[in-house]
């Protein structure tokens, strides 16, 4: 580790450094790197995110008055993945990530529940879901519950719908899986969700801007998205197989109604 330099450095030298330093980094366009890096593959496309990127490098979302132009960026995308997963396009937000967007949720969640008097919430997923989850938890005190899937890897409906108490804000489902690509029983535990009262969480992060497209290419998908009943809220990285670049995800729900526990005012 270098100490702060006592002189500048040139920018041939800068360059020079990080491209030595890159030499250790996985060479993605080989291969091997799923979840780090989803690419397209095409030229122009790359060149023209270098190109967006390199015009908003110093902009600040901090205060949408005075960039209304991001504004209008991120209800455009909200819009664009509501009517992918079938929900209001009012009903959502962009966020930095999936870990983000899942952390949101949960939050949503447990406000959700505070309105209900809910002190000491838990939320209960299979124990297939993205780390996050487990995180959200630590960090917003929420106890969480892990329930193993069943023999087909998918989450064992009845085996959540047992865990269930009374201060259960949110059940969760993944489409699909990270451990093993496959998509939850959604409809069976958006079910399950409406007889307890309670939300259901969808991690689409993986699959909500490509489960869309194989449906429309008349592959059978099961249900798992907002035409599934009981399904209150999405997460679905537009950083993945959006193919824009890192970082950006969307988190969505049923109504905008819901969407206030989210914000901070």
């Amino acid at each position: 580790m270098q100490t702060f330099p006592e002189h500048g450095t040139p920018a041939e030298a800068v360059l020079a450094e990080v491209d030595t330093l890159q030499g250790g980094d996985i060479d993605w366009r080989g291969g091997r790197a799923f979840s780090l890096v989803y690419h397209p593959d095409d030229a122009a496309l790359e060149a023209l995110l270098h190109e967006v990127a390199n015009r908003y490098l110093h902009e600040n979302a901090l205060n949408p008055f005075k960039y209304p132009s991001l504004v209008q960026m991120e209800k455009d995308v909200v819009a664009m993945a509501a009517s992918l997963l079938g929900t209001d396009p009012e009903a959502g937000s962009l966020s930095s990530g999936g870990t983000e967007s899942i952390f949101l949720a949960v939050h949503t969640a447990r406000s959700w529940g505070d309105g209900r008097g809910v002190a000491t919430p838990n939320i209960i997923t299979p124990d297939t879901v993205h780390p996050a989850f487990a995180k959200a938890c630590h960090y917003l005190r929420i106890e969480h519950r892990r329930v193993p899937v069943g023999p087909d890897l998918r989450a064992d409906v009845e085996a959540m719908a047992a865990a269930i108490d009374d201060n259960t804000v949110l059940l969760v489902g993944s489409a699909p899986c990270y451990p093993y690509g496959v998509i939850d029983p959604i409809p069976a535990l958006g079910q399950v969700a409406l007889a307890h009262d309670t939300l259901l969480h969808v991690d689409a992060c993986l699959g909500g801007w490509m489960l869309p497209w194989w449906e429309r290419l008349g592959e059978p998908v099961p249900p798992w998205d907002f035409r599934v009943e009981g399904v209150t809220s999405m997460s679905a990285d537009i950083h993945k197989y959006g193919y824009t670049f890192k970082g950006a995800s969307t988190v969505l729900y049923k109504d905008p109604e819901l969407v206030r526990h989210q914000w901070f005012l």
